[in-house]
């Protein structure tokens, strides 16, 4: 009974803490996480556990990129990024999550693998030559639906609480399955490897080619919710307020968006869900709000590379 108690606990706190991410803008949680990678300059751990990370054989580059930033370059051919950490073993709850970007079609490209090549005990998370995401423990695995390889961002995702098996892609669930028989065993010595299967009968294979961001481990299963955060637009904002756009709630029906530029205005649900996405024009919008209440998320994309975001609150 104690244990149920404490459980709950840690589950409430979960999800005060995916509420406050998604009430900040973007903020994802760090809560449970074993690697970050914001592969903008480096391959370092950027987490708290400092963990070794190398990248080997060619060296990844970096480039900047007009929505990202800076971002990894992978070449498809010999890049690796070796992380000296066993990952999550056994049949423990885990999320592996990137922002990829390729445009290689009909071609395997691993995001993530670790474990030993034997029956259920390695854990594979890449793009498929179906152009979608999968994820396997040799012998099993789950197959995603939405196109990955169109040239565009896309953040990629996958849990396992340690009975289900879900794929995301950019902030939703695209397809699921029962996984009863993991058993991720740890390599000696201790690597976890990312951008390429190296596990594969020690023999590299799947290396992605294009470019990946922001990637993560976690040793826990991330809600929806907290998936959803990742994209939920941050306050990366080059623009102010008073420079090109002002966003006013009117009632509870409407906001008021006064432009200097075209752009694309989209509404974000406190969930992660974008809800609403409308054209604006230079001048006076009105953006019709009917259904919607509570905290939402406005961005305003001007196709130059500018956004601007701003929370707002309807009644």
């Amino acid at each position: 009974m104690k244990k149920n108690y404490k459980m709950r606990k840690v589950n409430v706190f979960r999800k005060v803490i995916s509420i406050v991410a998604l009430v900040l803008v973007g903020v994802v949680t760090s809560y449970g996480q074993i690697l970050h990678l914001p592969l903008t300059e480096n391959v370092n751990d950027a987490s708290t556990n400092n963990t070794t990370v190398n990248d080997e054989n060619t060296s990844v580059t970096f480039t900047s990129d007009t929505e990202k930033g800076n971002v990894a370059v992978l070449n498809g051919a010999d890049c690796q990024i070796v992380a000296t950490t066993d990952g999550v073993l056994g049949a423990g709850a885990r999320t592996i999550a990137a922002w990829i970007k390729t445009s290689v079609t009909a071609t395997s490209q691993c995001i993530a693998s670790y474990g030993v090549s034997t029956t259920r005990n390695k854990f594979t998370f890449y793009v498929a030559t179906g152009n979608v995401i999968r994820a396997e423990i040799v012998g099993n695995f789950v197959l995603g639906t939405t196109t990955v390889t169109d040239g565009a961002w896309h953040h990629v995702a996958v849990t396992f609480d340690g009975a289900t098996v879900k794929l995301y892609v950019d902030g939703v669930e695209d397809a699921s399955k029962a996984w009863a028989d993991v058993n991720t065993l740890a390599r000696d010595p201790q690597e976890f490897y990312i951008a390429h299967d190296a596990v594969y009968q020690d023999t590299p294979r799947f290396w992605f080619n294009g470019n990946m961001s922001d990637f993560r481990l976690y040793d826990i299963a991330l809600s929806a919710q907290e998936i959803a955060a990742f994209n939920v637009p941050t306050a990366l904002s080059d623009v102010k307020d008073s420079d090109l756009y002002s966003v006013t709630p009117i009632n509870n029906s409407s906001i008021e968006i006064k432009a200097k530029e075209n752009a694309v205005c989209s509404i974000y649900s406190i969930s992660g869900q974008k809800v609403l996405q409308q054209k604006i024009e230079i001048g006076t919008n009105s953006i019709n709000t009917n259904g919607l209440s509570g905290i939402c998320l406005i961005k305003i994309e001007a196709g130059n590379g500018k956004a601007f975001v701003k929370k707002v609150f309807l009644k």
